[in-house]
């Protein structure tokens, strides 16, 4: 074999190796640690400010007495009032007694708040348990926030006035307001529904009051 092609096959064969040494050299590297770095709740805050609950919840009517209007179905709104407050969506938790009302039904309300086409993300109604939840926002990603008084859900139920004087549609902690403009939750009181059934219950006065007083900022 001539000199010059011996000297040539070692070049490749010392060539291969290195490129098998540099390969194996690559996979056992271990590819160096990418920290995060964790915003702290002041810069969070300069983001995404907090801003202070005006938002408020309740019913109408506020109270329905079912004495003068005997029928076999009755339906209510769910009316929000922002207080100026611009918002961009609402997840209602309600509770109920599964005993007394029955076939309870959610829908959007007409001239809803939130316009033509809101979008419903939850709707769901628990028969036995009697809890509703319901969440309505705006139709799309390029619609510009909501303010304002006005309604957002329609709630249809069956009642059996045979169990009770009065009862109640309760309006639960967990009920949140949201804007995109705040991290927490907008809203600041809400106020339950009252039926009357009797005609006892009506004589002692019963009215509806806010439940809670305040509702934890979420």
């Amino acid at each position: 074999m001539p000199k010059k092609t011996t000297i040539l096959i070692i070049v490749l064969l010392l060539f291969t190796a290195g490129l098998i040494y540099i390969a194996v050299r690559t996979e056992q590297q271990v590819p160096p640690e990418i920290s995060e770095e964790t915003l702290t709740e002041e810069e969070l805050t300069d983001l995404i400010p907090t801003i202070n609950p005006q938002t408020q919840i309740s019913f109408n009517p506020a109270v329905l007495n079912t004495i003068n209007n005997p029928q076999t179905e009755y339906t209510v709104d769910v009316t929000v009032n922002t207080n100026g407050q611009e918002i961009s969506g609402i997840q209602l938790e309600l509770s109920y007694d599964p005993a007394i009302l029955s076939n309870v039904t959610v829908t959007p309300a007409e001239n809803n708040l939130f316009g033509t086409n809101p979008a419903v993300l939850i709707n769901s109604v628990d028969q036995e348990l009697g809890r509703i939840s319901y969440a309505i926002a705006l139709g799309g990603l390029d619609s510009e926030e909501v303010s304002g008084n006005g309604n957002i859900a329609s709630i249809t139920f069956r009642a059996n006035s045979a169990l009770t004087q009065n009862t109640q549609i309760s309006i639960l902690p967990k009920t949140t307001v949201r804007s995109l403009r705040s991290t927490n939750s907008l809203l600041q009181n809400a106020l339950p529904l009252t039926i009357i059934f009797s005609t006892a219950s009506a004589q002692t006065g019963v009215s509806p009051t806010f439940v809670p007083q305040n509702l934890p900022q979420q």
